[in-house]
């Protein structure tokens, strides 16, 4: 089936749906900013901006929006707008993904977790989560589009994009906690998550996010994410599940090279 220059309906397509489903989610989780676009509808005309990026538990990105984009949206009725992402790799192909949906603010105790996942992408941060009121926002991603190097693009589905995450504020408190710890005392054992997992440079990889699917770590603008073999069901298979990781990175690094 020739896919090029248009696109494709993955509901019946289950084989493409998971492998090009995985290299959105990969470039989501991955990229560290985009360009963000929402309707001024006093003006009737688009803002764009440049903003920088997470994601949280489940894949949604999370934004600190400029002040203008802020007010913006806390003062209209209609707060959908879209989030262009651009394979930030410079040794990889130049995937991009366009997310569209609806931003929500967030607030109450989903923020602390949300901010320290973004503060986690964003070492450089300067205002930390209690120094005032950020405009800190998540976007309820509604559809996707795939776009890869060759030019073939493909329609995703919300399901396409986002990781199954029941209860995401237990999620969210233990992912929290489960980081600071790997990071704190098991630095080591992230070094070899992305050294021998994922077979990237040595150095003091950091442990950025934890979610149902993987793990990914950050080392200077270098990036990197180890897949699980199988999806995490509940948060309190996070702690085996790493040291798993660790002894089969472990292992990778004992074995003697064939001759």
């Amino acid at each position: 089936m020739d896919h090029a220059n248009s696109a494709a309906n993955f509901s019946t397509q289950m084989n493409e749906t998971d492998e090009l489903g995985r290299l959105a989610k990969g470039l989501l989780r991955g990229t560290r900013h985009g360009t963000l676009s929402v309707l001024n509808t006093k003006e009737g005309a688009p803002v764009s901006v440049r903003v920088g990026i997470a994601t949280d538990i489940d894949g949604a990105p999370v934004l600190v929006m400029p002040d203008e984009v802020g007010a913006l949206l806390n003062s209209e009725a209609s707060q959908h707008g879209s989030l262009l992402l651009i394979q930030s790799d410079p040794s990889s192909d130049q995937s991009s993904l366009r997310l569209a949906g609806r931003f929500e603010r967030v607030i109450g105790d989903n923020r602390a977790w949300a901010m320290s996942r973004y503060a986690a992408r964003h070492p450089n941060l300067e205002v930390s989560q209690e120094d005032g009121p950020l405009n800190l926002y998540r976007l309820e991603v509604s559809t996707g589009q795939l776009t890869l190097a060759s030019g073939q693009t493909f329609n995703l589905q919300a399901e396409h994009l986002m990781s199954v995450a029941e209860n995401i504020g237990d999620w969210g408190m233990r992912e929290h906690r489960a980081r600071e710890h790997m990071n704190d005392d098991h630095a080591d054992a992230v070094a070899l998550y992305a050294e021998k997992l994922a077979g990237r440079r040595s150095g003091e990889w950091v442990l950025t996010g934890i979610d149902p699917e993987g793990i990914d770590m950050t080392l200077g603008d270098d990036h990197c994410r180890v897949w699980f073999d199988e999806p995490l069901s509940k948060p309190d298979e996070m702690h085996h599940t790493l040291v798993d990781l660790v002894k089969h990175a472990r292992l990778m690094g004992s074995e003697a090279p064939t001759s």
